[in-house]
């Protein structure tokens, strides 16, 4: 087992931890701290091509017949 790790927000570099070909996990909703979203989403551009793996729950949500779903 590793041991766990804290690392302060401003030091994280996803165009350093995302590799190309590889599948980024996202929490549903709001399980994701938005911080960590936005530092994401900054430097997507810059990162290699990668898969996002989301869950989006669809239940009892309005406009499912809405065709861009």
């Amino acid at each position: 087992m590793n041991t766990p790790i804290t690392i302060a927000p401003e030091a994280l570099d996803f165009t350093q931890l995302i590799h190309a070909g590889e599948t980024v996990g996202w929490a549903e909703a709001t399980a994701e701290p938005v911080f960590l979203t936005r530092m994401l989403d900054a430097p997507a551009e810059r990162c290699p091509p990668f898969r996002v793996s989301a869950l989006i729950e669809l239940v009892n949500t309005p406009g499912l017949s809405d065709p861009q779903l």
